[in-house]
């Protein structure tokens, strides 16, 4: 019992110890100021967020007003045309056409500008319910977030990466379009009869690609009729309209850098 004491008193001596020279309150402290910056990023990245979702609300808010609108536009129109449909004779049928094709001109187009609308705000609805769960944002931007996919695997002890003995991942090698370049040490080449060469070799490729710039040029020819002195030339193909013309394949060179 008296032993057990001893020891109990010998490590709170040293726990002491440890404080009172100031390696414990430094790592306290250590501590205690990167949890402090922890807390104050997520409070910045927590900020942004309500930003960018009171942006969201509130462009979500003016296309739900300006859909209302459009919806009332539509219905009050909707309401003169059928009055006016109603107060149409049989007489009057016969100028009617123009007019119809007016106001059917006007219903497409307040249709289309409705379902724009409505493509704009389910659209920005998507962008306010979007998470780390439906989207590309990482899970660390919500700090609250519940981890949905638990890892179950075992602790192997190994470090990550390639291990020892594994075969590794070559890059694919190329069929040669060119002849093989041999390579020969200088110290060889100075004294051949030294050396001698063995089965086992290095290779390494070197990839490149090659532009070829073709250009076709069209000439044609002025022909005088002799006895109306008419002068005609023969026609250009139908992509050669200009002075200057560029191909399909440089055109398409052209789309892909933009």
């Amino acid at each position: 019992m008296r032993c057990q004491k001893h020891h109990e008193v010998l490590s709170l001596q040293s726990k002491v110890k440890h404080f009172e020279d100031g390696r414990e309150y430094s790592k306290l402290s250590d501590e205690i100021i990167r949890k402090n910056h922890k807390i104050d990023s997520l409070q910045k990245e927590k900020e942004k967020l309500r930003t960018e979702i009171k942006e969201l609300h509130r462009k979500n808010y003016e296309m739900e007003s300006e859909l209302k609108a459009e919806q009332n536009s539509y219905e009050t129109l909707l309401n003169a045309y059928n009055k006016l449909n109603d107060r149409v004779t049989e007489s009057d049928l016969i100028y009617s056409d123009q007019f119809a094709e007016q106001m059917d001109k006007l219903f497409l187009d307040l249709m289309k500008r409705i379902e724009d609308l409505e493509g704009k705000n389910k659209k920005l609805t998507a962008q306010i319910n979007r998470d780390y769960t439906n989207s590309s944002t990482p899970s660390s931007r919500d700090p609250n977030h519940a981890k949905i996919i638990s890892n179950s695997r075992t602790p192997s002890g190994r470090k990550p990466g390639a291990q020892p003995g594994g075969k590794p991942n070559r890059r694919k090698h190329f069929t040669p379009t060119e002849p093989t370049v041999y390579l020969v040490p200088k110290e060889v080449a100075e004294h051949p009869d030294e050396w001698e060469m063995l089965d086992n070799s290095r290779v390494r490729q070197l990839v490149d690609v090659k532009m070829v710039v073709t250009c076709t040029e069209y000439c044609a020819h002025a022909f005088r009729n002799k006895k109306t002195n008419k002068i005609i030339f023969s026609a250009f193909p139908d992509n050669v309209v200009n002075e200057m013309n560029y191909g399909e394949s440089l055109k398409a060179l052209c789309c892909l850098l933009l």
